[in-house]
């Protein structure tokens, strides 16, 4: 997901802090990326996005639920999630990333170079985000053939944790400072970034993509939205507040 402006190339060949310098602006945008790769949603796949409560936050959620990879492949299928839930309870500004891993089966499309077979091959799957201003952060595993997926018991991002100790989940907290800035919480380093506009997209439909509503509001389960506990969609029209100036992701 990037913001103030669209991104549609799908090869992850380069980190996603430099996500836009390949297309003809070259604007590096701001983007969050649970998992970079040709998903195809055709076939079995959907794309839900929009607006809930979590935990007592407003939040914006993105799920891609049992996704193939290109071209229209669903012989293997991944499950994974983007939250963004405000934190104003910690300062103003304040907001958590939040990725949730449910099932990660396949890592490529078919035209990842140098070619790819079954959804291996080529430039593998990255995850994490870029603050558009040229730095972010990509956890072990982003971009390592084969490190990803549920069949590597080890680095497979359904058996990891970030910030917290439920399996699958990763958290992002970013906070505003004093000053406007913005500091990312992390265990090895704290650093500022002017804040940045976020603009919503304009509301509209894509092949795969639409506004759901889920009215489960309770229990602690992995999953926020969909068929699971913890519903964050409703539509992206009530997502206003994302518009406002909030710190940039550092």
């Amino acid at each position: 997901m990037t913001f103030n402006k669209g991104y549609t190339p799908y090869t992850p060949n380069f980190t996603i802090a430099e996500i836009g310098k390949d297309i003809n602006d070259g604007v590096i945008r701001p983007a969050i990326a649970p998992y970079w790769a040709d998903v195809d949603p055709r076939g079995v796949g959907q794309v839900s996005l929009g607006t809930n409560i979590v935990d007592g936050h407003r939040a914006f959620g993105v799920t891609w639920d049992n996704v193939g990879y290109y071209l229209v492949h669903t012989d293997l299928t991944n499950r994974f999630q983007l939250v963004l839930i405000e934190r104003a309870d910690t300062g103003p500004g304040n907001f958590d990333i939040e990725f949730n891993y449910d099932r990660i089966q396949w890592e490529t499309g078919d035209v990842s170079p140098p070619g790819t077979h079954g959804g291996f091959g080529g430039f593998p799957a990255r995850f994490g985000y870029g603050n558009g201003q040229g730095d972010g952060l990509e956890l072990a595993g982003s971009s390592v053939s084969g490190a990803l997926v549920d069949t590597n018991t080890a680095t497979g991002l359904i058996y990891r944790s970030y910030n917290n100790t439920l399996p699958g989940r990763f958290i992002f907290p970013v906070r505003c400072t004093g000053s406007g800035k913005s500091v990312f919480v992390r265990d090895d380093r704290n650093e500022t970034y002017d804040p940045v506009v976020v603009t919503p997209p304009n509301q509209g439909g894509a092949a795969g993509v639409s506004s759901t509503l889920n009215s489960a509001v309770s229990g602690d389960g992995l999953w926020r939205g969909v068929s699971l506990a913890r519903a964050v969609f409703k539509s992206l029209l009530a997502a206003r507040w994302m518009s406002k100036s909030v710190c940039v992701l550092s």
